[in-house]
C-alpha cells in the first residue's frame, strides 16, 4: 500500500555542507570539488536505481555533466554561509516499477521546477528493502535566459490572522494543493494498484469515495484498473482502517470519465502526427538522442501508425507501442529496435499533456 511523504531541506555552507559531497553522495558517483580541491567518491554506494540531470533551456548545456552543474554553483555563491540548494526527499510507491518512478518523476521534477528555470539533479535510491525514494537536488538560483545565474529570490507568503501560511487551494478539488502528491496518486492509478485515503470520517460515502477516486484519474494510454480503495477513518481515537472495494456503479463511473481521457490521448496523437520536432524532443527528453535519432528517421512510419488509431473509440494502454511496432517491423526494422522505439514513442506521448 503506497503511503505519502515528502521532506524539503536546504544544502548550504552554514551547516559545513558541499553542493559536490551532497550530488557525489546522491547519485554515487566520484566528483572532483574545485572549491576545496577534494575528490568526493562514493561510488561503492550501494541502493543507487537511477540518476539524472533535468535542465531548463536556457542552461548550458555542460551542466549536464554532475561535476560541472554543481561546481559552478559553488563559484556563484561567495558567502561562507551560502544557501547552495534545495533538496526535496520524496517516498515512491512500491508497487511502482523503476520505469514508473522515472516518468513519475521526470514529469513531476519538469513541470514544477525546470519549468521555473530551476536545474534538477536527482536520483533514485532503492535498497530493496521495501523503501524506494528520491533525492532531488535543485540550485537555489534559476537561470537566465542568457545562461548565466538569476540573483537568489526571497519568497513572500499571504498568511492569515494568527501569522500562518495560506495554502494554495486547488480550485478544481477545493482541497489544498500539494504537486508531488497528485503525481504520485495519478503514477498509482496507472498501476491499478492499492490507494490509501485519508477521509474524515463523516465523508465516507461512496460519493465521496467516486470524487476521490476520479480525481486520481491519470492523464492518457492507461487503462484504468478496477482499483481497491483503502480509507483510514480520521477521528480523535486510534485510526481504523476499513477495505472496501470498488462496486461495479462505481467502476462504471470511471469508466465513463475514461472516455474524457480518451479525448486527452487523442489530442498527444494529432500532436505527434503534426509536430515532427514535439515527438522527437520528446523522446530525446526521456531516452537520449541515440533513440530520438531513429524516431526522426523513422517518422513517417510512425505516423502511418498512429493515424488509425484516432478512429478508435478508445485507446487502449499498448494500442501506440503495438500500432508503431507492427508498422516498423513493416518497414524493415528488427525487431528489438522496432519495441525499443514503440515504447519511448509511447513513453512521450503522454508527456504532451
Amino acid at each position: 500500500m503506497a503511503i505519502y511523504h515528502l521532506s524539503v531541506k536546504i544544502i548550504s555552507r552554514g551547516k559545513g555542507q558541499s553542493a559536490i559531497a551532497s550530488a557525489a553522495y546522491r547519485s554515487g558517483e566520484r566528483l572532483y570539488d574545485k572549491r576545496y580541491d577534494e575528490v568526493k567518491d562514493f561510488s561503492n554506494k550501494r541502493g543507487i536505481a537511477y540518476s539524472e540531470i533535468q535542465l531548463p533551456s536556457e542552461a548550458p548545456l555542460e551542466y549536464l555533466d554532475r561535476e560541472t552543474l554543481w561546481n559552478a554553483v559553488e563559484h556563484a555563491e561567495k558567502q561562507s554561509n551560502a544557501r547552495l540548494a534545495r533538496e526535496v526527499e520524496v517516498a515512491l510507491p512500491k508497487e511502482l516499477s523503476l520505469n514508473q518512478h522515472k516518468r513519475l518523476l521526470h514529469s513531476y521534477i519538469q513541470e514544477n521546477f525546470v519549468s521555473k528555470g530551476m536545474c534538477a539533479d536527482w536520483s533514485i535510491h532503492d535498497k530493496n528493502d521495501g523503501n524506494p525514494h528520491a533525492h532531488i537536488m535543485l540550485t537555489v538560483r534559476s537561470i537566465k535566459k542568457n545562461g548565466s545565474w538569476a540573483p537568489k529570490r526571497k519568497s513572500s507568503y499571504r498568511l492569515d490572522d494568527s501569522g500562518n501560511k495560506i495554502p494554495i487551494i486547488d480550485p478544481t478539488t477545493g482541497k489544498q494543493k500539494i504537486a508531488s502528491s497528485q503525481y504520485i496518486s495519478r503514477a498509482i492509478m496507472k498501476a491499478g494498484t492499492t490507494i490509501c485515503l485519508y477521509v474524515p470520517e463523516r465523508s465516507t460515502t461512496m460519493n465521496s469515495k467516486k470524487l476521490l477516486v476520479s480525481s486520481l484519474l491519470t492523464l492518457l494510454l492507461v487503462p484504468i484498473a478496477s482499483p481497491t480503495v483503502q480509507t483510514i477513518k480520521a477521528s480523535t481515537e486510534v485510526a481504523t482502517e476499513i477495505t472496501a472495494p470498488v462496486k461495479e456503479s462505481d467502476y462504471t463511473y470511471l469508466k465513463e470519465q475514461r472516455s474524457i481521457w480518451t479525448k486527452i490521448a487523442k489530442a498527444a496523437l494529432r500532436k505527434a502526427i503534426q509536430s515532427r520536432g514535439a515527438i522527437v524532443n520528446a523522446v530525446r527528453a526521456s531516452a537520449g538522442n541515440t533513440v530520438a535519432k531513429q524516431v526522426d528517421k523513422y517518422y513517417g512510419a510512425i505516423v502511418n501508425a498512429l493515424k488509425p488509431l484516432l478512429k478508435w473509440s478508445e485507446v487502449p494502454a499498448d494500442a501506440v507501442k503495438d500500432a508503431v511496432y507492427r508498422e516498423l517491423v513493416k518497414n524493415g526494422v528488427s525487431a528489438s529496435q522496432a519495441s525499443k522505439i514503440a515504447f519511448h514513442v509511447k513513453e512521450a506521448l503522454s508527456w504532451f499533456i
